[in-house]
């Protein structure tokens, strides 16, 4: 994968290790077909980057707070409630058990 990338030019991909996760990001060329669809679509089929950087962080803590989230990411505490509503909506987020003792569940497949 490396010298494919290297080849083209492009980045060599990176490779995140977390406790139950394993990705791989693969940097594609900055031409204005793929921003527009980076704009239209989302990086991740339709995930937003404060979307997406919330889910890395209830990745790297599931017990993380909406207030710890906000305050690591420079947001309104509201901001990032909405952003947790949108990602349940889309079933890449759930909540096991209660909003104060309970924990993040990241569906895995939503890097495809």
């Amino acid at each position: 994968m490396r010298k494919g990338c290297l080849a083209d030019n492009l980045p060599e991909p990176e490779f995140t290790i977390l406790p139950n996760v394993f990705s791989i990001c693969f940097h594609i060329r900055n031409n204005n077909e793929a921003a527009k669809n980076e704009e239209d679509f989302g990086v991740n089929f339709g995930v937003n980057p404060t979307q997406n950087k919330i889910i890395e962080l209830m990745m790297v803590n599931p017990d993380i707070k909406t207030q710890a989230i906000a305050d690591e990411m420079g947001l309104t505490k509201r901001t990032v409630e909405y952003s947790i509503r949108s990602l349940k909506k889309m079933g890449l987020i759930s909540r096991i058990g209660s909003d104060k003792n309970g924990k993040w569940a990241v569906k895995n497949e939503r890097r495809l």
